[in-house]
């Protein structure tokens, strides 16, 4: 029996290493407190969740939340097209954010901050689609914010993380073109993306072409003709939305519901704008999904997936007008 047991201990030991590795180095940042977390890269409502609380004697007032997509709306530019003078706001966003994540993160917000007085909430076909709570270490909600609570579920996802072909990449920093085009955040977890928008100043043709993807425009084409995407808000997402919007109300927060302009160009279907608008009011949803004037220009996009802070501020300013 003993020496069963060795030969167990001997054999599980690269196991037992890597997590008390894992626990002193913390490479995610999601275990011991520190000083600094806007250069959280696992999480990014972790860094949400963990830069807000840190700062508790900023009076935050106003949110953008979604996706990364809604890290582009500059805070400051959005704060001057408030009808607010005391409006101090802030980027509470989550990767691949969705409808399930994005409530359970409201929720807690209300109860941590005195008051929310504006939400520009940025959704998408995706949010509309996540109608169960998200998963993955960078999807997942902080286990602060969760009914939950639960730490060790939580920390089991990032440490499972760690050996996966993103996770490396994200911990050695290589992967795409993050140390070509570097970028950082600000205290208000806003991003700024200096290298891309440099290189995108400098020379966008060589940007698109060799830069971030060989053959950008043939490996991503676009149909002149608009497509209408299906419909997928289910009787859960309208669940959801209610909730959101109900939470809303209750607490006289001002929204404003923006449908992002994606590079694909794919049309909201008519049925799933006219339940958003039975939800939150015509008047607060605003759908620039499809072919119109802000995506047919293709600069606009750093790539497939995120358009750029300049697409997001003629948004706002449609918005807001």
């Amino acid at each position: 029996m003993k020496r069963f047991l060795t030969k167990i201990l001997l054999y599980s030991s690269p196991l037992w290493i890597s997590i008390i590795l894992y626990i002193i180095i913390d490479p995610w940042k999601v275990i011991w407190n520190y000083d600094n977390y806007t250069d959280i890269k696992v999480n990014a409502g972790y860094r949400s969740y963990k830069l807000l609380t840190q700062q508790d004697s900023i009076p935050y007032n106003s949110f953008i939340v979604g996706s990364s997509r809604s890290q582009q709306y500059p805070i400051q530019e959005w704060e001057c097209l408030l009808a607010d003078s005391d409006a101090v706001g802030f980027h509470f966003d989550q990767s691949g954010d969705c409808a399930y994540g994005a409530l359970e993160r409201l929720e807690n917000l209300y109860t941590r901050v005195s008051e929310v007085r504006h939400v520009l909430l940025i959704i998408d076909h995706d949010f509309l689609n996540g109608i169960t709570p998200p998963t993955g270490a960078q999807f997942c909600t902080p286990w602060q914010m969760t009914k939950e609570n639960d730490f060790l579920k939580f920390q089991l996802t990032c440490y499972q993380f760690l050996f996966s072909k993103n996770g490396l990449e994200l911990l050695l920093d290589f992967g795409e073109v993050k140390t070509l085009l570097p970028y950082y955040f600000d205290e208000r977890n806003e991003p700024h993306l200096v290298g891309k928008e440099w290189a995108l100043m400098c020379d966008p043709e060589y940007y698109y072409s060799h830069l971030i993807l060989q053959d950008f425009y043939k490996l991503y084409p676009r149909d002149t003709v608009e497509q209408i995407g299906e419909t997928i808000i289910t009787s859960k997402c309208i669940e959801l939305l209610s909730r959101m919007q109900n939470l809303f109300e209750t607490n006289h927060t001002e929204y404003k519901v923006v449908v992002s302009p994606l590079f694909d160009q794919i049309k909201l279907n008519p049925l799933d704008k006219n339940i958003l608008d039975s939800i939150f009011g015509d008047e607060n949803v605003f759908d620039y999904s499809g072919i119109n004037i802000f995506t047919k220009d293709t600069t606009n996009y750093y790539e497939n997936s995120h358009y750029r802070p300049k697409l997001a501020k003629s948004i706002m300013r449609d918005v807001y007008k």
